[in-house]
């Protein structure tokens, strides 16, 4: 997988191919350009679009310090699981996620942006 980076703006490329074609398109692509690797997938295919879509949208972060500011970042999931409750999901993230792209410190607090 790639990460496009152009004046801060971050998209990421899911390509699959020889190592020969994955540096080829590296080459022809602009900006800052990260290759990583995915270390896992999960879960099982669903046949079809559930119906209502359970998207989430999470703002996670760690409280402000003396030290440092408030940190904290948002994610995107496209469907949750419709049996998670809110308290699993929280359980699942709190203190497993890291509170933004910059430091290690862990999340300590977790909320929904709006529910779908």
């Amino acid at each position: 997988m790639l990460k496009q980076n152009i004046n801060g703006v971050i998209t990421t490329v899911q390509a699959n191919g020889s190592e020969a074609d994955i540096q080829a398109l590296i080459g022809i692509m602009a900006g800052e350009i990260t290759e990583y690797e995915l270390k896992g997938q999960g879960g099982t295919e669903v046949a079809q679009l559930p119906n209502p879509v359970n998207k989430k949208v999470i703002i996670l972060g760690k409280k402000a310090t003396q030290t440092t500011g408030r940190l904290s970042t948002q994610i995107s999931i496209p469907h949750v699981k419709p049996a998670k409750t809110f308290n699993e999901i929280s359980a699942d993230i709190r203190s497993k996620f890291t509170a933004n792209y910059d430091v290690a410190d862990k999340a300590d607090y977790v909320s929904l942006k709006f529910d779908k």
